[in-house]
Parts: structure tokens; C-alpha cells; sequence
């Protein structure tokens, strides 16, 4: 029902309006339309953890062959990385089983997560969103596990398949903001001024955490994530005083949980990474080289921050421009078939690359 919701309030929205009441379970509030927000967020993740996952047991079932026939060769890199891509893809696959848990978990509300204290014995911590923070941890994981398979899947020049599958999965990423403004018109609301107000539920925000830092950490290491990450909070939190655009990003969850300490906690993390390398390189010109190697990956990561952002921003900018236009002529009963059945096509097109491609 979900999928013919969604099919029909793009394809065919006017006839969707008209039949508005058999689809009123998913417009009627906005909780309901966030439900089917999360779901347009998660599905592109989903098919990729699932595509991924098959990935691993295709290794498990070539092993075993191998093994029944007497050639496997573990002196061979193809051979020797069966098992291990097996490990990787269960655990993508127990992972993602985890992340969609969590939403039912913790179901009180699709639009936002529940702030809830975290009990240790008889040590409790004040309310704040435990299932929030872990998805956003999950999510990162699952999307670093899933171009670590993809990179695996045969000769992948430059890594340059976790990057495409990445790439697909931001621009996919236009397409809630269309099913929200078209559930709005059915809903008979009242479309919202400026593209900030428009809902998208509590998996948005998430899931575009998990996409940017998952690919991150693995193009740049977890080292330079760490520091690239602390350098960016650091600016938006400056930035945020002055422009509007980034007063907004200064909103999303990561900045959150530690925006307050963010001086701390980069002060801290030079100084303990600083102290290591001097103990590793007790010589002054392999500590500088070695601080200089640190340094340059760090800022590397840290403009990699910026340029996802900005691109996550314009595609985001683009579905919610089209989802109001899309809405108005609704409304005036003026849309062209071809502009929404447009819009899901190239969604489909984007999802099914996901899985489909090798």
C-alpha cells in the first residue's frame, strides 16, 4: 500500500487527490506523512545493505566451492578475502536489521526521537535520544561497510564503485520533499513558504549524517574523520552567527550532541594524537613529517565535510523547489503527467542502479 501511495500521489496525483480518502491513512496528519518520509529515506539504504549482504554469501558459496574442489588458495587475494567479505556482509545484514528495529523501538512518534534516560546499575544519565544518537552511529557503520563490500565486488579502479553508489544514494535523496508537498495538497493544508518547513520526517536528517561521515571515514580514516569533523563543528559554529544558511546545518544532530564542548574536545584530540606521535617519533624531523601527514588528511576530510554538505543542500533545494511547484499546479489542476511520472521515474532509475548494478 505504501508503494502504491507513493506511485500514485507522483504519477498520477490528480486522480490521487480525488481518491484522497482511500489514502487517507497516510496524509491525514503529519505523522502519517512522515511515516512515508522515513520510508522514501531508508528504502535507498536498505536495497543497498541487502544488495551488499547478498554480496557476502556469493563469497561464502564461492569459498565453499573452492574448497569442495580443492583450489583454494589463500596466497591469493581473491581467495583469501572470501571469508572475510562473508563477515563484512553478515554484518551489514545484522546491522541493518538493527537500524529499522530502532524505529519501532522507539515508535512513539515519526517525527522526532524520543528523549529517553540511559540507566547503567544505579548510575542514570539525564533524558536525551539514546536511539537518535545509536541510529546515527549505525547508520555511518552501515554505509562504511557497504562501499567496503561494494570495493570488494571484483576490480574497482580507485574505489571509484563506492563513490558512484554513494552519489546515487544523495541524489536519490530528492524525492520525500515531492510525496510530502503532494501529500499536503491531499491533506488539504497549506503549503509551506520556505523550503525549511517542509517535514521529511526524523530519518532525513539521519541518514544524510550516516552517508556523509560513513563515506568519509572510509576515503580519509578514522583519524582524519575525527579531526576534519571537529574542525567543521568548530566552523559552523562560528559561521552560524553570521549566515543564515548555516545557522540551519548548525542544527543537525551531530553538531547537538557535542556542540557545547566542541573547543574541548578539538584541544583534546590534537593534544593526545600529538603526544602519541611524540612518543612513536621521539626524532624532531619524523614527529614534523609524521604531524605534517596527520594534518593534511584532516583538513582533506574537513573540506570533503564542506562539499557534501553543499551538495546535500542543493539536492535538497532542487526536490523541494519541484515538490512546490509540483504541489501549486496540483492544486490548479494544470500538472503535466510527464513532469511527476518524471520525477518518480529517475528515482526508480536511481534505486534500481543501487541494486541492480554489479
Amino acid at each position: 500500500h505504501m508503494l502504491q501511495c507513493i506511485y500514485g500521489c507522483t504519477c498520477h496525483p490528480i486522480m490521487f487527490i480525488r481518491e484522497g480518502i482511500m489514502w487517507k491513512s497516510f496524509w491525514n496528519c503529519i505523522g502519517s506523512r512522515a511515516v512515508v518520509n522515513n520510508f522514501l529515506t531508508v528504502m535507498p539504504l536498505m536495497l543497498w545493505v541487502v544488495k551488499t549482504g547478498i554480496f557476502g554469501f556469493k563469497q561464502l558459496w564461492k569459498w565453499m566451492d573452492k574448497f569442495d574442489q580443492g583450489t583454494l588458495q589463500y596466497d591469493d587475494d581473491d581467495d583469501y578475502l572470501l571469508i572475510p567479505n562473508f563477515i563484512l556482509g553478515l554484518c551489514t545484514i545484522l546491522l541493518g536489521i538493527t537500524f529499522i528495529l530502532c524505529f519501532y523501538i522507539d515508535g512513539r512518534s515519526s517525527m522526532r526521537w524520543q528523549n529517553l534516560p540511559l540507566k547503567l546499575g544505579r548510575f542514570k544519565t539525564p533524558d536525551f535520544q539514546v536511539i537518535s544518537h545509536l541510529q546515527i552511529v549505525q547508520s555511518i557503520l552501515l554505509h562504511f561497510l557497504c562501499i567496503e563490500l561494494e570495493n570488494s565486488n571484483g576490480m574497482s579502479i580507485y574505489n571509484l564503485k563506492g563513490i558512484f553508489k554513494t552519489l546515487l544514494i544523495m541524489l536519490s535523496s530528492y524525492f520525500p520533499s515531492i510525496v510530502e508537498c503532494v501529500l499536503l495538497v491531499a491533506a488539504k493544508k497549506p503549503l509551506p513558504k520556505e523550503r525549511s518547513e517542509i517535514s521529511k520526517g526524523r530519518a532525513f536528517n539521519m541518514n544524510r549524517e550516516g552517508l556523509k561521515y560513513g563515506f568519509i571515514l572510509y576515503y580519509c580514516g578514522f583519524t582524519s574523520t575525527i579531526l576534519g569533523t571537529s574542525i567543521y563543528l568548530v566552523f559552523i559554529e562560528i559561521a552560524s552567527k553570521k549566515w543564515k544558511w548555516w545557522k540551519e546545518e548548525s542544527n543537525n544532530l551531530l553538531f547537538n550532541i557535542c556542540g557545547s564542548h566542541l573547543p574541548h574536545v578539538l584541544c583534546t584530540l590534537i593534544t593526545l594524537r600529538s603526544t602519541w606521535l611524540a612518543i612513536v617519533f621521539p626524532s624532531w624531523d619524523e614527529f614534523s613529517i609524521a604531524i605534517i601527514q596527520d594534518v593534511i588528511p584532516g583538513f582533506t576530510s574537513y573540506i570533503m565535510i564542506l562539499v557534501f554538505v553543499t551538495l546535500q543542500e542543493g539536492i535538497d533545494w532542487i526536490g523541494s523547489m519541484l515538490g512546490l511547484h509540483i504541489a501549486k499546479k496540483v492544486i490548479d489542476l494544470q500538472i503535466s503527467l510527464y513532469t511527476t511520472s518524471f520525477a518518480f521515474g529517475v528515482w526508480s532509475v536511481l534505486l534500481s542502479l543501487v541494486f541492480i548494478l554489479p
